[in-house]
């Protein structure tokens, strides 16, 4: 591993919070839907963060603190 590829890693806590919501993503899956994959970020204080939506929703993440958010990219299914 590189010295910027250490630098860029996210801390083990911020990995650990994921599970949940990488659960929730395929639970929705296996049940026929298609959540969204989102990024965002805040320049104060600067941090970026990573969630799921469903039906225009964050799973397992304060709508608040989300709405400080800019989202960054969000990838969805297409239809067809």
């Amino acid at each position: 591993m590189t010295a910027l590829e250490t630098a860029l890693r996210p801390p083990l806590s911020a990995r650990l919070r994921a599970l949940p919501v990488i659960a929730a993503a395929l639970l929705c899956r296996a049940g026929g839907t298609w959540p969204d994959w989102c990024t965002g970020v805040a320049l104060q204080p600067s941090r970026a963060h990573a969630w799921v939506e469903a039906e225009g929703r964050p799973i397992g993440e304060d709508e608040q603190d989300i709405a400080l958010l800019v989202t960054a990219m969000r990838v969805t299914r297409r239809e067809g």
